[in-house]
């Protein structure tokens, strides 16, 4: 699912139950509300539902940019820490480097961004992991 907006839930349950929503991950774009403001009644939906059953509640794969994480962290603390397991956040960069060739980081290529971009991760403690992926990359979610 791409971003839980206001209304997901209710669309979602005009379709199915929430035993049968076929929900492997969500995909943040950005930190706005708008993308944001059904999490709460999703998460609780399917956990509740999951507890109602007498089965386990797996946390949902959660993929996002590194400011959308943290805004996610900040401001829907509980769904983060109890109902998402942060993945993997995605970098797009962009061939060229509008700060000159004087600039750190002019020339290099994808790989050579990624790498530095797991350091920073790293040491920053982030969850998940970072990649940049290429043209037409195709990769399991």
């Amino acid at each position: 699912m791409i971003d839980v907006g206001l209304g997901v839930v209710t669309s979602l349950c005009n379709f199915f139950t929430p035993e049968e929503v076929p929900l492997d991950w969500l995909l943040f774009t950005r930190c706005y509300p708008d993308h944001s403001l059904d999490l709460n009644r999703l998460c609780e939906t399917l956990r509740r539902s999951s507890r109602a059953r007498g089965e386990k509640f797996n946390r949902i794969s959660a993929w996002c940019r590194n400011g959308t994480g943290q805004w996610l962290q900040k401001n829907y603390s509980y769904e983060w820490y109890r109902c998402l397991s942060p993945r993997q956040t995605f970098l797009i960069h962009l061939s060229g480097h509008e700060a000159g060739k004087d600039a750190g980081g002019w020339g290099w290529r994808d790989e050579k961004w990624e790498e530095e971009a797991q350091q920073v991760w790293q040491a920053e403690a982030l969850p998940g992991s970072v990649h940049i992926p290429s043209i037409e990359e195709e990769f399991p979610m």
